[in-house]
């Protein structure tokens, strides 16, 4: 399945003292949560695609079923929609109750945080990016429509994400190969929709990329970075030093 990957962070103290609450805060930043409490916090934008409609905990020692069905009427009809499975629930059963509402999962998807400190320069040429340029090229990356990409940046806006193009060596001009976002909240940043074409993919243009936006991150001194991995990608920022938090298994229903 094509998915955009949403990473986000709000990190408050030490990197092993990341806690959910504390990531799930960013999504509150981008858009007002239709509940956020200790039970459960429901993220429902509307946009047409089940990683921007979420509910990323559920903690409940009632009636786990009419629970997740109590979440669920908050959606929109038929609109797709995702949900967080992780060790940080308190619902039991709730991975094959979800299987009986026709949900799937679509893999395993950590949260990973790293603390700022100097890093390599990027090998590949990074600049910043127009919004003319940008959307197209994570469209492509993640086939998906320009239109949702769009929809998605009207509601980043708010969080003024600063927004990076890395380039391959092309004759006659450098060409636009793979993306990446960060978004400042104080000391803190962001890590949002780093992709790569796929013909330009295992050439070191990720590579590139996080370590632009990791010297970023020291030169305006921020402490931490933190963002929320493919399983392809997890390999990768554990090489840069990032270290995983949280397993989140994500089930999803279009």
């Amino acid at each position: 399945m094509n998915k955009v990957f949403i990473a986000c962070s709000l990190l408050i103290g030490q990197a092993d003292a990341v806690t959910l609450k504390q990531y799930e805060e960013c999504f509150t930043a981008i858009h007002a949560p239709q509940e956020n409490s200790e039970e459960a916090y429901v993220w429902f934008t509307g946009l047409n695609h089940p990683l921007f409609n979420v509910v990323m905990h559920l903690r409940t020692d009632d009636n786990v079923s009419a629970a997740v069905d109590s979440l669920l009427a908050k959606a929109a009809p038929n609109s797709p929609l995702s949900f967080w499975v992780h060790a940080e629930n308190r619902a039991e059963g709730l991975a094959e109750l979800l299987k009986e509402r026709s949900f799937t999962s679509i893999g395993t998807l950590p949260l990973m945080v790293w603390e700022v400190e100097p890093v390599d320069t990027p090998t590949h040429e990074v600049g910043p990016a127009s919004k003319a340029d940008f959307q197209p090229l994570v469209a492509a990356i993640y086939q998906e429509e320009v239109s949702l990409i769009e929809q998605f940046g009207a509601l980043l806006k708010k969080a003024s994400p600063k927004s990076y193009l890395v380039y391959a060596d092309t004759i006659p001009l450098p060409k636009p190969v793979g993306t990446g976002t960060v978004v400042q909240y104080g000391e803190i940043g962001a890590i949002l929709n780093i992709g790569t074409l796929p013909e330009y993919q295992k050439q070191g243009y990720a590579t590139s990329m996080m370590h632009f936006l990791m010297n970023q991150a020291h030169e305006h001194n921020l402490k931490y970075l933190v963002l929320q991995s493919s399983p392809m990608a997890e390999k990768l920022y554990s090489s840069l030093g990032f270290k995983k938090i949280l397993d989140i298994e994500v089930f999803v229903r279009f």
